[in-house]
């Protein structure tokens, strides 16, 4: 037997309670206020991708900064996993953690800071070269 498509009810709709009754409620007074709380979660994450996109622009500034960045394959003392060490210049002014955290989430891939340089899950070197390439870096040493 094939299941009964669900139907939704928009806020806007009146109920009528029971057959050929002339007694009607709006949805919003069943429901209480959960209606505006889920409109006022979606305001608010909106505010965050502003926010997101600031730092997104200053980052990139400061990419574009950047005359040479070394990207480095390692396996050892990662359990045999490949990473790849990205390493940037001394006087780079860049939050490491917010330059780590901007590549996980435009490579896909999981990443951390340690010692000053941050390493990238698994064997995307290229992948994070042309990254760099877009965000305005000038020279990408792989070695």
């Amino acid at each position: 037997m094939a299941k009964k498509k669900k139907t939704k009810i928009t806020s806007d709709e009146n109920i009528s309670i029971g057959a050929g009754s002339e007694f009607s409620l709006p949805l919003a007074s069943l429901f209480g206020q959960n209606i505006h709380k889920k409109e006022e979660k979606v305001e608010k994450k909106a505010d965050k991708g502003n926010k997101s996109g600031q730092i997104e622009e200053e980052l990139y500034s400061l990419l574009q900064k950047i005359s040479k960045v070394i990207l480095r394959r390692r396996t050892s003392g990662f359990g045999g996993k490949t990473v790849v060490q990205l390493t940037l210049p001394q006087g780079c002014n860049i939050e490491l953690a917010m330059l780590a955290k901007e590549i996980r989430k435009a490579l896909g891939c999981g990443s951390r800071v340690e010692k000053g340089e941050i390493l990238l899950q698994g064997d995307i070197c290229d992948r994070a070269e042309e990254w760099l390439y877009k965000k305005g870096v000038k020279k990408v040493q792989i070695g």
